[in-house]
């Protein structure tokens, strides 16, 4: 019908016409800054957002502010830099000297995409063999970090001054191309709970392998319990081992059959021993459906002790664990430990450490099923009296 309204709050008994007279306030100041700077708007619109508030002497008091704090910073930041010229030195590096490569270690598996960073450390040294450019050397890597380039900025590389006396220790590490290496805990050396204000944090002192004590740091222990749980024993529930410990029915280490693998030593006359590492505590009397993962040959006085590492079928990491390599992905550290606590168990005791054949080493997966085979047929020919029985009782 041609008919325009207009609304307008100018005269609304509550606003009293505040806000057409701050928008107006405000296009006037922004106004002002472009035509006394030259520039556009939006590159002014802070000075003026509190302007309503204050009045518009605030924006030519903040300008000269602001360029007062310029000049004050460019000073300061121009003697800072010549205090620290005057100090500099080129670090430079002859070719065929040695230098140490700074690489950083990493805890554990990453979380939410996320490391947990220790303090770097130089491994070497290594020759160098040329300078690339005036900040960077060609270095000499062994053959196992060959996936690593091997050209390093001045700031990776340390001195190192020789000395035939030196005895240099060098340990190898399995590196990544980003020159970071995984860590792994050996220890927990200390327990405390960390007090906030509505709740409690317990946390535990880990001691990491490569750094020998010198690097420990204090973790969360829930966190280090779900990717190490290893390093928690749980012996108030599985009687102080920290794996469920138990035996294969129908085998029998046969004390009158020399192993020619294992030194010749006889068995103990004993079934396989079998260590299942699920984080599930079993229950005494309990059959479990496990894979076999791995063999340890325990010399036990010069018996055969046969330890059969494996994982019970029910563990919801079963699918992915199928021998001894998988073992070090998914459950890190547990071989070792297994193998450590076979070694120590007798020694409170006042008996010696005990040692282990096959070079000191855990079987395969494949070998572990051979001595099940081998000793399940020393079983039936027991139970068919085709061995002597010696002191084995069958009743």
């Amino acid at each position: 019908m041609g008919t325009e309204l207009k609304f307008s709050i100018a005269f609304h008994p509550q606003t009293d016409g505040q806000s057409e007279r701050t928008i107006q306030t405000l296009e006037d100041m922004l106004r002002m800054c472009v035509l006394d700077f030259q520039e556009s708007w939006e590159t002014h619109l802070s000075l003026v957002e509190f302007a309503p508030l204050l009045g518009p002497e605030i924006v030519q008091l903040t300008s000269e502010k602001v360029r007062l704090i310029r000049e004050r910073l460019k000073t300061a930041k121009s003697r800072q830099k010549s205090y620290a010229d005057s100090r500099r030195r080129n670090l430079e590096f002859d070719v065929d000297s040695h230098v140490f490569v700074k690489v950083t270690p990493m805890k554990g598996h990453p979380r939410f995409e996320k490391r947990g960073k220790l303090t770097p450390r130089y491994i070497g040294p290594f020759q160098i063999l040329e300078k690339v450019g005036p900040v960077a050397y060609r270095v000499a890597l062994p053959p196992h970090m060959s996936q690593i380039h091997n050209v390093f900025h001045v700031s990776m590389l340390r001195g190192y001054l020789p000395d035939p006396s030196h005895v240099i220790d060098y340990h190898q590490i399995v590196l990544t191309d980003k020159l970071t290496y995984e860590e792994k805990p050996i220890q927990i050396l200390d327990r405390q709970v960390k007090q906030l204000r509505n709740r409690q944090i317990p946390m535990v002192k880990v001691e990491w392998q490569e750094h020998y004590g010198t690097d420990a740091t204090w973790e969360k222990e829930d966190e280090m319990q779900h990717q190490y749980p290893h390093l928690f024993p749980p012996y108030d529930l599985c009687y102080n081992i920290n794996w469920n410990y138990g035996l294969f029915p129908q085998t029998w280490e046969d004390p009158s059959f020399a192993n020619s693998e294992v030194e010749r030593a006889l068995g103990d006359n004993d079934p396989v021993d079998l260590v299942e590492i699920s984080q599930t505590c079993g229950k005494i009397g309990q059959i479990m459906k496990v894979r076999p993962l791995a063999a340890l040959a325990m010399l036990d006085e010069g018996e055969l002790d046969w330890k059969i590492v494996a994982i019970s079928l029910d563990d919801p990491r079963a699918s992915l664990v199928n021998d001894i390599d998988d073992m070090e992905k998914h459950f890190q550290g547990t071989l070792t430990a297994v193998k450590d606590w076979f070694r120590d168990y007798k020694i409170p005791d006042g008996k010696p450490a005990k040692k282990f054949g096959l070079g000191n080493k855990a079987a395969n997966k494949d070998y572990a099923l051979k001595v099940i085979t081998e000793t399940n047929e020393s079983w039936a020919k027991l139970v068919k009296r085709s061995v002597p029985l010696g002191e084995f009782s069958l009743v």
